[in-house]
């Protein structure tokens, strides 16, 4: 595993709270708040957003999109700060990863060269996100109506 930081500097992805921040680069957009510059994995859109609309679950694009190649061209052809900026939002790249130089007959292509993280997935989102989710116990924005959380299942006194 390596910690998110690390993973990014080495692929040259924007890491996991960009816009395109899903470390194999399987293309799915995340969400974020108005102004806000955090971005999550979320499938389903936010009532009262503008934000693309929801992404089924077996509509999920694969690992390593076939268009990592030609979005890595596109930040590197930038002419400006601004163009830059655009095109690290559109594709979530920040730069070519060092590992493009490697003869593409020897190592996997990137991004598919660099595996997933299933020790954070396992040892911390489970404690520090799901549990808080089902009791209805997650931290939210004041305006979020826990009432409404089908997911919070387990908030009885029991637990």
């Amino acid at each position: 595993t390596a910690d998110g930081p690390g993973m990014a500097f080495l692929t040259g992805l924007v890491g996991h709270h960009g816009k395109m921040g899903c470390r194999l680069y399987c293309g799915l957009p995340g969400r974020h708040k108005p102004g806000a510059p955090t971005y999550y994995p979320a499938m389903r859109q936010p009532r009262g957003t503008t934000d693309h609309p929801d992404i089924k679950i077996d509509q999920l694009p694969p690992a390593g999109s076939l268009n990592y190649a030609d979005n890595v061209q596109r930040v590197v052809c930038c002419r400006n700060a601004a163009e830059y900026e655009q095109a690290r939002l559109d594709t979530g790249i920040t730069k070519p990863s060092i590992f493009c130089g490697f003869n593409t007959n020897r190592i996997l292509l990137v991004p598919l060269a660099f595996g997933s993280d299933i020790m954070h997935v396992a040892a911390i989102n489970a404690g520090d996100l799901l549990i808080p989710l089902w009791r209805g116990a997650f931290r939210s924005d004041p305006t979020d109506d826990k009432a409404s959380w089908a997911w919070a299942v387990l908030t009885k006194e029991t637990w």
